[in-house]
């Protein structure tokens, strides 16, 4: 056999082994490292996912790291500058997982979602002492502030508001900024994101829903089925727990619960 022959033979076996490691060893390969990577842009509401030391964690912060510690890992979290990045991130294998993350169609040809963690719709949010806005055509109307690549915009634009009156932040931090000093009229949000938002700004207030319901899940790669049937058992159980109550009880009021579940209709 020529030394020619040879060299390719084996760089053939190192492909095919490349090739077919990520889809038979992503978990594995994820409790070897001993971390859990979780993709979250650097300004997402506190009350969903804080990146504080000390008080609560947010929902979502929890939840991820609940799963962590029932796997043995701990959570590295991989902050990017743009909720827009989230996906491109995970994809480069830079991190393994995406929480509250809305899942749509166009999401879905890119990555894998896991089954719902909680229900997702948007609403048109504006801030007293301006009108609540209670039409689509008051909304088509309005300067709108949404997170630039978010399902926010998205709606937003379903809705038929005009790309000329839409303001594109990086942030949900920075949108709502906008809100608070009038640089933008409105704001179209998950309803989820709505309700925490209102717990620190209580001048916020809902108006008409927007779009169709449909669902928030954590987001991996298609590669990763191992990850995601044991993201999938974990969440099944923990939504069918009493300690969901709890979790949910901490962050969402009464009049929060009450809007999401306007959000599923």
């Amino acid at each position: 056999m020529s030394r020619l022959r040879v060299v390719a033979l084996l760089l053939g076996v190192v492909v095919g082994v490349v090739w077919v490691a990520p889809a038979q060893a992503d978990l594995a390969e994820i409790e070897e490292r001993g971390a859990l990577r979780v993709v979250v842009s650097a300004d997402e509401l506190p009350h969903m996912f804080s990146f504080a030391e000390d008080g609560d964690p947010g929902l979502e912060r929890e939840m991820v790291e609940a799963f962590a510690r029932s796997r043995g890992l701990r959570v590295e979290i991989v902050a990017v500058d743009r909720f827009e990045d989230v996906i491109p991130t995970l994809l480069e294998g830079r991190g393994d997982v995406v929480t509250g993350i809305i899942n749509t169609p166009a999401r879905r040809e890119k990555i894998a979602f896991t089954v719902e963690t909680l229900p997702a719709r948007h609403v048109a949010v504006s801030r007293k002492p301006s009108p609540p806005v209670n039409t689509l055509a008051d909304l088509r109307a309005r300067r709108v502030g949404t997170v630039a690549g978010s399902s926010w915009t998205g709606a937003a634009l379903e809705a038929g508001v005009p790309e000329e009156n839409l303001v594109q932040s990086e942030g949900a931090l920075r949108v709502l900024q906008d809100l608070r000093e009038g640089e933008v009229d409105a704001v179209v949000m998950s309803v989820t994101d709505f309700a925490q938002a209102q717990r620190d700004d209580g001048m916020l207030q809902a108006g008409l829903l927007v779009g169709s319901a449909a669902s928030a899940g954590w987001g991996l790669r298609k590669e990763d089925p191992a990850l995601r049937r044991a993201l999938d058992e974990f969440l099944r159980s923990l939504l069918s727990s009493p300690s969901w109550h709890r979790i949910v009880l901490k962050y969402f009021n009464k009049d929060a619960l009450d809007l999401i579940a306007r959000g599923r209709q």
